[in-house]
């Protein structure tokens, strides 16, 4: 199973589709569809050492959301690739020093 569908009916979670055929009204419903595959995401980040030395560092992250409800509904709108970035960004910073 590679994405689930989340029926919002007038903006309000309903239920969890499976993959499949589904009637939806298209007035007062809609799907919002969570893929649930492991993805990557890579960038560059600027970080300072405890002795004040500047380093550059290529950073890549694996994901994979396994609670499709928290992953849409929690972040309170928010990109949740963004999220991923910011707790691996505090995470490298705590280890860098």
């Amino acid at each position: 199973m590679t994405s689930l569908g989340l029926l919002q009916e007038w903006g309000r979670f309903k239920e969890i589709l499976d993959p499949g055929l589904h009637v939806i009204n298209p007035v007062s419903q809609s799907v919002v569809e969570i893929n649930q595959q492991t993805k990557m995401l890579e960038y560059k980040q600027i970080c300072i050492s405890k002795d004040n030395v500047q380093f550059h560092t290529s950073v890549v992250v694996f994901y994979r959301i396994f609670d499709s409800l928290k992953a849409a509904y929690r972040l309170g709108g928010t990109n949740f690739e963004e999220c991923v970035i910011e707790i691996a960004n505090g995470t490298l910073r705590n280890i860098a020093g």
